[in-house]
């Protein structure tokens, strides 16, 4: 479980929000009286894992990234020879194939892939539309961020909203649903199961990483959705998104941003389309190409990055039609002054 955690937390010691999330605690540690007390209400953010991580690495002498500052209250003392006295390296991939998330880190760029099976054989109750969706960080600041859960039974609308494939930094084809659900106050913990995923795989090399998965969410259209992540040493990301089968489709590329990232169109229409993204001293720029005309557009967004909490972010968004097979490519280069 620790070493879970400590893989898919960025540096910051915050795990993105896969899937469903509430605050909901056994114990308060010191992390959650200072999001309570110290923190400005919207940068609260659900899983702030760096207190649990600390008690992990007393109780197993291993180095998780975490502080230990609530360990004594469990009567728990640090080990003289601890392995955690170097400094922690982390892998450059990890894999969970029975959960479906591979996270790759290759400094500034760490990158989770999500590629989930719809959990309790199919039923979902808790998976929210994020199939082969990204989750980007760049050194300490969160770039593509999971849009949340928002909440649970109390607001129908606001529940399907956040758990739908529009609230994803995936590709939506002809407005559909990757797993369709109904809208009624009933089902809220209940999705279908249309999107088998297929397992993920890497390939690491000196020069590159890639991360490749698929899902037929979409067959009831004749199309199955491959997506291929690389990462590279020079600080650039591409992401391509494989459309294959037959038919002439819409489809919509979205990354959701927080609310600090600025956003300048330098080519918003053509068959390739580029972006400015900046935030203090990192300025990034992000492409997008296909064979057809592609248009982008940004748009506010809500964002809950705690249970019950909604803020605005941005919505990046891509926009192309094409015939089947066709193959959508989107490049983001880094640049950290």
């Amino acid at each position: 479980m620790y070493g879970f955690l400590a893989a898919l937390a960025d540096r910051r010691g915050m795990v993105a929000h896969i899937g469903d999330c509430d605050d909901g605690r056994v114990e308060l540690l010191s992390d959650d009286l200072e999001q309570m007390f110290l923190v400005n209400l919207h940068d609260r953010h659900s899983l702030n894992v760096s207190g649990i991580l600390g008690i992990g690495e007393t109780l197993f002498n291993e180095n998780y990234g975490g502080h230990k500052k609530d360990a004594v209250w469990y009567g728990l003392r640090e080990i003289d020879d601890r392995r955690n006295s170097c400094e922690r390296r982390p892998r450059r991939t990890v894999l969970f194939p029975d959960s479906g998330i591979a996270i790759a880190d290759i400094n500034p760029l760490k990158v989770v892939f999500l590629a989930m099976p719809n959990g309790m054989k199919g039923k979902g109750t808790h998976t929210h539309n994020d199939k082969l969706s990204v989750i980007v960080s760049i050194g300490d600041k969160p770039l593509f961020v999971d849009g949340g859960t928002g909440c649970y039974t109390r607001n129908t609308k606001m529940r399907n909203r956040f758990r739908s494939t529009a609230a994803h930094n995936t590709v939506q084809i002809d407005g559909l649903e990757q797993n369709e659900f109904s809208t009624s106050a009933g089902a809220v913990f209940v999705i279908g199961d249309d999107a088998q995923v297929t397992p993920i795989t890497i390939n690491e090399t000196e020069e590159s990483l890639c991360i490749c998965a698929s899902h037929n969410g979409y067959h009831r259209l004749g199309i199955t959705h491959k997506r291929v992540v690389r990462l590279r040493p020079s600080s650039t990301l591409i992401i391509e998104d494989h459309f294959a089968g037959k038919g002439y489709h819409t489809f919509e590329l979205r990354f959701h941003l927080s609310r600090q990232w600025r956003i300048d169109f330098l080519h918003d229409k053509g068959h390739k389309v580029k972006c400015r993204i900046r935030h203090d001293s990192t300025f990034l720029e992000l492409t997008s190409e296909a064979a057809d005309e592609l248009e982008m557009s940004c748009a506010r967004v809500e964002l809950s990055p705690a249970y019950g909490l909604i803020t605005v972010g941005h919505v990046l968004a891509v926009r192309g039609a094409c015939e089947a097979p066709a193959l959508a490519v989107t490049s983001l280069l880094t640049a950290m002054a």
